[in-house]
């Protein structure tokens, strides 16, 4: 009598040991860490009235400064209403600009807001570091009382490296 062999079995046996080598290397590696960010972002407001002192806001991380924003009013027959964003000291900046990273060069101490839209997008450079960020102007309520303060609302985003321009 003839006895047949089973064509099955050392494949079986070869596929097992495939997929437990697989199983085996696969939870020998350690499983990596998540990378901690290098970005702080918020979303904030600034207010200024006609005769006051701008209103500074200061991007922090905890007790950490990485620099600030003014907002001020200026004020004229023509136009009673002028927002200005300015940035001091000399060397820092203000520039309108889109995408998700910062210029080197070409930043102003001071931008108009006079003929920008809400939405639009600003790259700042916030101190002399420097740390480079990104603000969007998201609302503007001018005065409806007798208080004649004027809001905006913005959102940040800040580079705690320095010298990084990479805002992601």
């Amino acid at each position: 009598m003839y006895k047949r062999k089973n064509k099955t079995f050392w494949p079986a046996v070869s596929l097992g040991l495939l997929a437990l080598l697989a199983l085996v290397t696969g939870c020998s590696q350690s499983p990596t860490e998540a990378p901690t960010s290098t970005i702080i972002s918020g979303y904030d407001s600034l207010w200024v009235a006609p005769g006051d002192y701008p209103f500074v806001f200061y991007f922090k991380n905890g007790s950490t400064t990485y620099g600030n924003i003014q907002l001020w009013l200026m004020s004229d027959e023509v136009f009673p209403h002028i927002l200005q964003l300015r940035i001091l000291p000399i060397g820092c900046g203000i520039q309108l600009g889109t995408g998700n990273v910062a210029p080197d060069s070409g930043y102003s101490n001071e931008y108009s807001l006079y003929n920008s839209l809400i939405g639009q997008s600003f790259f700042i450079k916030t101190d002399i570091v420097p740390h480079y960020g990104k603000i969007t102007w998201i609302s503007r309520r001018d005065p409806a009382d007798a208080s004649g303060y004027t809001f905006i609302g913005f959102q940040w985003i800040v580079q705690t490296v320095a010298g990084k321009r990479e805002l992601y």
